[in-house]
This record gives structure tokens, C-alpha cells and sequence, in this order.
């Protein structure tokens, strides 16, 4: 029995690792670079956010019959995800990895290597193992906050829903946990499911039935054990910084500010939690803040590029354009390829008003990649600076091409018709911009702004900006 609760502890801390892992890659591919300098690219639990509480703790549930589902192992910045695509692809990659486990886990079965009848040990072990990574896909598609199902449902659901769904995600899976376990159908229907997917996997549910039997057999010596290694897995600081993932998760970034302001306290050096400080005033915009973390950062690992190019995105949000040009220069020598370094510092090239560069840079990007439609954007709003009225609408034509629903190509090329005082032209694509902007920042912005002023007479202008 000794044999058989090791195994599937073990192969459980596998499948969960697994799991964590095909989240961050995905969202790794999807623009998240910070997982790699987080160290979530590895099978290394130690890596995770919290050990105790992301593999420990669905180990103990495991061990007293509840549903052991991975949780919180990774901390993904959803803001540095490229599209909702992305966001619903990184929630898609769990259950993806724990059934891929389940498959791997089947070989032998496949092979006729296993036996058919419960009579040893390691089969057991191995059949239960599977079983639970089956059910743990089945369990984990349900679309409640806060498992993947809803994840992959969220980015594409209006932002008042998901506002209130996140509230719900406190209490969602506590919810799932009582009605598995007071609502007998239910927990059946997932049980005989993931009986069914094991058959036809041709590994027989008999051997899983008799692992679970035997793993629980050997429960009281695995409580003592677990509790003993989650005292050691125990740490104030890593607490604190769990509370303050939790907290972001939830969008109260004030509150994971101050929490992890705490854990730094306890452990100055504490690099990743002044990591997610600075990214968090940087989110905030609270720039000097923001800088403050990024200079003991990029001291701390100067070989991180993502840390100088955010030092240097901040410099540039100050209007310190020099030292922002310096960091970001420090992050193409890291990584000379890198269409987001290349970004960041055409678009400070342009902000600091040297606008051939920043032509150049926008014209490399979008030779390395035709489907930019940022750079684009800026190669027309440069153009027209430059009153190159025809290559800037070119530009911008590509540009709606790329991204039609984009409402600021709309009102720069609303502004590129202004200036060449074709007013009628102009105010179709200003209301062009307004429809598709929500959030009515460009109403404003058109407000203000210098070559709309002889328009402001106009009430089809007057009705669009009122």
C-alpha cells in the first residue's frame, strides 16, 4: 500500500506540474514573456507560485476524497496576452496537458503491457492516476469562474458579466466541491464519463477502483505526512505574495500592492515580489514607482531584456526620453529580434519628436511582419507629420485592412483628410472612430484637438463630439 500512495502522490504532483506548465507555455506563445523570467517553463514545482498551496494542497484533498484540482500554480499577466484569442488558448492549455497525461500515462495499456484484473500494485497505481486526470478535464471544463471552462468562455464575454463573475470566483468552487459531494447524480455522471473515456483508452476501471481503494486505505499516514511537508512548504512572505496574486486575480491592486509592500518587508530581496510590484504601479500608471522596481530589477538580473525594456517604456511615460532610448537599447542588444523592443522604441523615437528613426524602425517592423497593423498605424501617422498625405492613407488603409475594427486608425486617418481640408471625408471617418470607440476617449480627444478646430461650427461635428 506504501508503494501504491507514493506512486500516485508523485505521479499526481506530475500531472499537476503538467498542467501549470501547458498554461505558461501557452501563454508564453501568446505574449506573456514574464512566465519564462518567473521560471514557470520548467517540471520544477519549487517554481510555482506557492508549492504548498498549489501542489500540496490538491494532494491533500486527493488524500481525503475531495476533488484535487491544480490551482493558482501560475501567475499569468493577462495584460501582455496579444488578443482574447490568446487569453482563452492559455485557459484551454490545462486541461489539454492533463489529458495528454492521461494519454501518456495509457501507453502500456495501449501496449497490452498492464494486465486486465487488480493484481498489482504499480497498475493499480497507474490506472487511478489516469482516471483522475480524465476526471480532472471533465471537472475543469465546467464554465464557472474560477476553473478553465469559464476562462476560455471569459475574454469573450461582455466586461460588466465578467465583473461580476469574478466576485462569484470566490465562492465558485466551493460551490462545485458541495454539490460533487452532496448531490450523489452528479458526482456520478463525472465518475461514469470518466469510466467510459478509460475504457476506451483500454484501461480498465476496475484497476482504478481498487488504486483508489488501496490509496485510501494508506490515508492517515499520508495526512500526517502531508501536513508535515506543508509546514515546510510554510513561509510568511510566500503567503503574502499567494494573498497578493489572489487579490489581483479579484482586480483589488491596491490592496496586492500594499500586501506585497508586506512580504518585501519581511524579505527585501524578494525579487518577484518587486517584480509584480513594479508591473502592477506600471498597470496603475504610478510611473515612479514603477521605475523604482524596474531599477532594483534590472540591477538584480541585468541580463533580463524584459526588464529594461519596461524601465525603459517607463522613462518614456516620465518624458525622460533619453534614458528611456538607453534601456531600450539595453534590451535590443539582449534580444535584437524582439518586434515588441522594436515597438517600444519607435514609438519613443516618435514621442521624443525624432521622427525619421522612428519611421525606419516602424518600416523594419513591418518588414519582419506585413500584419503589424501598430506599426501601420504609426508609419501613417508619421507620414502625415511628414504631409505625405497619400502614403500615410496607404498606411492606414492597411491598417483597417489588418484591424477594421481599430478605432484610432479610423481617427488618424480622420485627421490625415483634415489637414488636407477634405472636410467631408474627414468627419466620415471621425464618426467611423467614435461608433467603434466604447469607451469615448476619442469623442474628447477630437474635442482638443488642433485640425478639428475649423470643424467646430459644424453640427454634424457638434452632434458627434457632444
Amino acid at each position: 500500500m506504501a508503494f501504491l500512495a507514493v506512486t500516485v502522490c508523485l505521479g499526481w504532483v506530475f500531472s499537476l506540474c503538467l498542467h501549470e506548465f501547458g498554461h505558461a507555455l501557452v501563454a508564453y506563445w501568446g505574449g506573456d514573456t514574464s512566465v519564462k523570467d518567473k521560471g514557470y517553463l520548467t517540471f520544477n514545482p519549487l517554481k510555482y507560485t506557492d508549492p504548498g498551496l498549489s501542489l500540496m494542497l490538491p494532494l491533500f484533498f486527493l488524500i481525503i476524497g475531495g476533488i484535487a484540482l491544480p490551482g493558482g500554480a501560475v501567475y499569468i499577466d493577462h495584460s501582455r496576452l496579444r488578443s482574447r484569442f490568446w487569453e482563452s488558448a492559455v485557459s484551454v492549455a490545462g486541461p489539454v496537458a492533463s489529458w495528454l497525461a492521461a494519454v501518456l500515462l495509457a501507453t502500456p495499456f495501449w501496449l497490452n503491457f498492464a494486465p486486465s484484473t487488480p493484481d498489482h500494485w504499480f497498475w493499480n497505481s497507474l490506472a487511478l492516476l489516469i482516471f483522475l486526470d480524465i476526471y480532472i478535464v471533465f471537472i475543469n471544463l465546467i464554465p464557472i469562474p474560477p476553473l478553465d471552462g469559464y476562462g476560455i468562455i471569459e475574454p469573450w464575454l461582455p466586461l460588466g458579466v465578467q465583473q461580476k463573475c469574478r466576485k462569484f470566483s470566490n465562492y465558485g468552487l466551493l460551490v462545485l466541491i458541495i454539490i460533487l459531494w452532496t448531490v450523489e447524480p452528479v458526482n456520478r455522471f463525472f465518475w461514469f464519463k470518466s469510466a467510459e473515456i478509460s475504457v476506451q483508452l483500454n484501461v480498465p476501471p476496475q484497476l482504478a477502483f481498487q488504486g483508489l481503494r488501496d490509496f485510501q486505505s494508506s490515508t492517515p499516514l499520508l495526512v500526517v505526512a502531508l501536513l508535515a511537508v506543508l509546514w515546510f512548504f510554510r513561509s510568511k512572505e510566500r503567503g503574502l505574495y499567494q494573498k497578493a496574486h489572489n487579490l489581483i486575480r479579484w482586480q483589488q491592486y491596491e490592496k496586492a500592492i500594499a500586501t506585497l509592500d508586506q512580504a518585501i518587508e519581511i524579505k527585501p530581496e524578494f525579487q518577484a515580489a518587486w517584480r509584480d510590484r513594479a508591473f502592477l504601479h506600471h498597470y496603475l500608471q504610478q510611473y515612479h514607482k514603477a521605475l523604482e522596481g524596474y531599477k532594483k530589477l534590472t540591477q538584480w538580473q541585468p541580463q533580463n531584456p524584459e526588464y529594461w525594456q519596461n524601465r525603459g517604456v517607463v522613462h518614456g511615460k516620465l518624458k525622460q526620453y533619453e534614458d528611456a532610448l538607453a534601456c531600450l537599447d539595453q534590451a535590443l542588444e539582449l534580444n535584437p529580434e524582439n518586434s515588441s523592443i522594436l515597438e517600444d522604441k519607435a514609438y519613443t523615437l516618435e514621442q521624443s519628436k525624432q521622427y525619421s528613426q522612428a519611421l525606419q524602425l516602424y518600416e523594419r517592423k513591418i518588414d519582419l511582419n506585413l500584419q503589424d497593423s501598430f506599426a501601420w498605424l504609426r508609419k501613417g501617422v508619421i507620414l502625415t507629420h511628414f504631409k505625405r498625405y497619400k502614403e500615410a492613407v496607404l498606411a492606414f488603409d492597411q491598417a483597417i485592412t489588418l484591424e477594421g475594427d481599430n478605432p484610432y486608425v479610423w481617427y488618424h486617418k480622420a485627421i490625415c483628410f483634415a489637414k488636407q481640408n477634405f472636410s467631408e471625408s474627414a468627419l466620415e471617418y471621425l464618426q467611423q472612430a467614435i461608433d467603434l470607440d466604447s469607451s469615448g476617449d476619442i469623442k474628447e480627444q477630437a474635442q482638443t484637438e488642433p485640425v478639428f478646430q475649423s470643424f467646430s461650427n459644424y453640427p454634424r461635428f457638434q452632434s458627434m463630439v457632444k
